[in-house]
């Protein structure tokens, strides 16, 4: 019974625990002066609209024109999945 419990219990762990990505690069040089953020969030890895993840959208929203740093990170869980972006620059 011991065992059932034991195999059972790290099933759980594994299945309810989630997994992390984070990514980070730094692109040049420049000044970290303005800061733009796109997210968007998928249930059972189904998308319900088009998603843009890209970097030049996401330095036209804040009105970058040059790119210091990119963050992407990447949240997996059970159920939900989260992806964001995330730029600095002039």
């Amino acid at each position: 019974m011991k065992k059932y419990l034991f195999i059972l219990g790290t099933a759980l762990t594994f299945c309810m625990g989630s997994c992390s990505l984070p990514g980070y690069t730094a692109a040049t040089g420049n000044k970290s002066v303005k800061e733009a953020e796109v997210a968007y969030r998928a249930f059972l890895n189904i998308r319900l609209k088009s998603w843009d993840l890209s970097v030049t959208s996401c330095a036209k929203k804040a009105g970058i024109t040059k790119v210091a740093t990119v963050d992407y990170d990447l949240r997996q869980g059970l159920f939900i999945t989260r992806y964001r972006l995330r730029i600095t620059g002039e």
